[in-house]
Order: structure tokens, then sequence, then C-alpha cells
């Protein structure tokens, strides 16, 4: 790519290799999957640093570092589709790829030693303009046999060399029905993605049934007795929204950053699983915990939580809306959203303080299903603005299990 080595507070320029970006979609030949098919191993068999980096506390592969190089072997597999004309074999390359968001990613569990090989496979799977989707997929030898463990569908954004405007990608053509399908369940993610958009709880009111379930909630939490609604009272077996948040702020350190001296997405996307998995942990485990509870080690209460360990099943719609510069202090809330027998939605929201002066921006939000071995206690909203955030989570969680779509087959 052309970029230096090493951390530095002045970036070299780039602009000269603007001229070398085309000038509309015409100008780049197609291309077929097979161009960006791509194959990396993580070698835990055989580099003991490499388990030291990936193991958790239960001696298992941590999602977390898998997720990091997932978003690095996505960007590989991008630049490996774009095939430029204008661009001579010795040329740096005018492009700049960003992961604008990860589309859904399914987990199985993964082995439980760290040290059993991970492949990673994908290719392009649908292209737009100046975007494309990276289909990518997770497998790892367990018991001599190569399992798949983990699929994910990466969005990325072409930009040009200067990150101020976007940059025209080759087309992608199918090459067997197969791969036309392939195509088309892009195609079709494009299409949801933009309908939760335009449905957007920010944008429109919840809908009818929402609604009901939104007044049913707060029935529940009123004494009868009292016509002004004024004391809100729990209801038994459930927990207020609000009392289960955690927050988390950390520095993003060169160490963290990515070729272009961003804060790596990969790392955030770790940093927000991290949060998401401690905060499902700790109101499963111990949905009000006590001083004495807090001042335990990190480990200590992790371990105690083991019998109540919060299995990750889902990530959707893992939004990357800005980038976080080094330096930056980044702050992140994770709060439990919804919850339905054994399953838990999570939310993560994370913001990029520059300065004290300045307010936030807001930088990503992700949505995260966990799954218990016995059922968890009802979340219940107190306030508007909780009950949006708990239809939100309940959404996702349908779509996730696939509600949605029976709900719309259903009705017919």
């Amino acid at each position: 790519m052309g970029i230096d080595r090493g951390y530095s507070t002045e970036h070299k320029s780039r602009e000269h290799l603007l001229p070398l970006l085309p000038k509309s979609q015409d100008e780049l030949p197609v291309r077929t999957m097979k161009d960006s098919f791509s194959m990396a191993v993580i070698p835990l068999s055989r580099d003991a640093s490499l388990q030291e980096k990936y193991v958790s506390v239960f001696g298992s592969v941590r999602y977390g570092r898998l997720l990091e190089a997932l978003d690095m072997f996505a960007v590989w597999v991008a630049h490996r589709h774009i095939s430029n004309p204008k661009r001579k074999p010795d040329d740096d390359t005018p492009y700049v790829i960003v992961t604008v968001l990860v589309d859904q990613i399914d987990f199985v569990p993964l082995s439980s030693q760290v040290i059993d090989d991970i492949y990673l496979s994908g290719h392009v799977s649908w292209v737009g303009k100046s975007s494309m989707e990276v289909s990518v997929w997770v497998e790892q030898v367990i018991a001599n046999k190569l399992k798949k463990v983990m699929n994910a569908s990466f969005l990325m954004a072409a930009r040009n060399t200067t990150l101020t405007h976007s940059a025209f990608v080759n087309p992608l053509v199918a090459e067997n029905d197969t791969e036309a399908a392939i195509i088309k369940g892009g195609e079709s993610r494009r299409n949801r993605r933009l309908h939760f958009q335009t449905h957007s709880l920010l944008k429109v009111t919840p809908d009818e049934e929402e609604m009901i379930l939104i007044h049913k909630l707060f029935l529940s939490t009123i004494d009868a007795k009292d016509p002004t609604c004024h004391r809100r009272i729990l209801p038994s077996n459930t927990i207020w929204m609000d009392q289960v948040q955690r927050y988390n702020l950390f520095n993003g350190y060169p160490e963290d950053r990515n070729m272009h001296n961003k804060v790596f997405g990969g790392f955030i996307m770790r940093q927000a699983l991290s949060l998401s998995h401690h905060t499902a942990t700790l109101y499963r485990g111990n949905n009000s915990p006590s001083r004495k509870v807090l001042r335990e080690s990190a480990l200590q209460h992790f371990l105690s939580c083991s019998q109540e360990y919060a299995q990750l099943i889902h990530m959707s719609d893992i939004l990357f809306k800005n980038s976080i510069n080094i330096g930056d202090i980044i702050g992140m809330q994770a709060r439990v959203l919804y919850t339905e027998m054994n399953y838990m939605q999570v939310g993560v929201y994370a913001d990029a303080y520059v300065s004290l002066k300045r307010p936030p921006k807001h930088t990503n939000s992700f949505q995260f299903t966990y799954m218990f071995s016995n059922v968890v206690k009802p979340v219940i909203p107190r306030t508007y603005d909780d009950a949006i955030r708990y239809i939100e989570g309940r959404r996702y969680f349908q779509y996730v299990m696939g509600l949605k779509d029976k709900q719309s087959e259903d009705s017919k």
C-alpha cells in the first residue's frame, strides 16, 4: 500500500495517487468470486505466542481476538477483488478499504483448547458502486476434523487515497447458478439494511403490536390502588433496565491503529464484545452485585460465574459510523435490552471524546445475542427511552431467531 511502518503524528501525503483512480465503474474490468477468494491459517498448534494472545480464562479461544483477525482478513479479500488498469505493478494502491458494518456473525462453540489451528476463508459476495460485501467463514480442527464454527458478512467501502471521497470498484459477475444465488443473497441483505434504516425507531413510531407491548409493560409497574401512577413498582423476579448498564473508558493507543493511523475496527469490536459478555454474565450471575462482589478481582468473579456462562450465539449490525483517532478517549456503554426465556439481547454503544469542551461523537453500535443454560430474569423498561431500546433489542432478537420471517409467513 505504500504506507510507512511505525507510528508518526505526521502522515505521509498520498495525493499523488489520486490520478490512478477510475472516474467511473465502466473503466474497471469485471471480477469473479474466485479472483478474491483467499485462505489463511492462525497456527495455534505451533505458535506459543499466538496461544497466549488467543487463550481465554477457560483455556478456549477468545472470540474477540478472532474478530480482529476477521476484520483484517476481510480488508485483504476486498483488496484482492480490485483490479485497476491504471495502476502499474510498481505503483502503490490509491484505494483505502474501510469497514462500514458487520452485517451478521453466527457462532457455534469453538474448541475447548487453544492449541487447535483456525482456518479463515472468504471472497467478495456482492458489489455496489463503491462498496463490497465480503463473506468470511471460520473453520477449526476439532478431533482431527475440520469443523465450520463461524460465518460473517462484512460490508466494506472503498475510499480514495485521501479519504475524502468514495472510489469505484470492479463489478462482480457470477460464473454459475450457485454464485448467482450468493450475489442475490448479498442484495437481499442490502435491502434488509435499508429497511432497518427507514424503519428505525429514531425515524418512525413503534408499530401497533409494539405500542401495546410497551403499554402492558407500563401497566405491570404501577400500583392499581394509586390512580396518579406516581409510584412505579418493579414486578417480582424482574429487574429495571437502567440498573443493568456497564461502562468502560479507554484510550486508543498507537498499538491499536490500522494502516491509516486510525483506531483499528477489530480492536473496537473486541472491546465491545468483552463489555457485552461481562454485562450479560453479571446480569445472569448476580443482577445486583454487592460491595463485596465488586471488590473481587475480575478473574475471581468471572470464574465464580462460570456456571452461568453467557454463550454468544450471534452478532448483528455492527455499525462503524465515524473513525476514531489515536489518542481519543473511547467510551462504551453496554445495556441489557431484552430477555426471553434463556436468551438475552445486549446493545453496546461507543463514543469518542476528542476534547472535554466538545460533545462526544457516536462511532459504533453493536448488537449481541447470548444464550444461557437456564431462564433469565426479564428486564423491564422504566422510561420511554428505555422502552424504545427494549423494542430495538426485541426486533434484533426476533430477526436473529427467525421469528420475524415466521410471523410474516403466518400472516399471509
